[in-house]
């Protein structure tokens, strides 16, 4: 099934597997996360973002941490949006993490190194710590 047909009336901006292939992340224009379960395709979180305007942002990009095996590393996702937001989530207890804003700078996209240990933003170019969310 779509994943449009979920997630009415907003528009998926991006989909992702999480490193196990056990669940799905849909970013929305409506400022969501939709977290979906890979074997039945059942909703099994929402997670909302933050929004500083009038207006609620799409959610432009997901992206899940990779290698995460513990309690606490597993199930990280990283988020963008056009407000400039960044978003670390715990995404099975539903926690933002951290939060940090890039004021003026729409994000388009994000990505993790390989190892887990940094990720960057485009937008404008931005290179990350995930753990102290400290701009490199």
């Amino acid at each position: 099934k779509a994943v449009e047909d979920y997630i009415q009336p907003a528009e998926v901006f991006c989909v992702r597997f999480s490193p196990d292939d056990t669940l799905m992340a849909a970013s929305t224009s409506n400022g969501l996360i939709k977290i979906y379960n890979c074997r039945d395709g059942k909703e099994v979180y929402t997670l909302h973002s933050r929004h500083t305007g009038d207006i609620v942002q799409p959610i432009t990009q997901v992206r899940w941490r990779p290698g995460g095996s513990s309690a606490k590393t597993k199930n990280v996702l990283v988020s963008v949006n056009a407000e400039g937001v960044v978003s670390h989530w715990h995404v099975t207890t539903g926690t933002c993490m951290h939060e940090v804003t890039e004021e003026g700078n729409q994000l388009f996209c994000v990505d993790y190194s390989t190892d887990g240990s940094q990720f960057a933003t485009a937008g404008r170019e931005r290179l990350w710590t995930p753990l102290s969310v400290l701009l490199i």
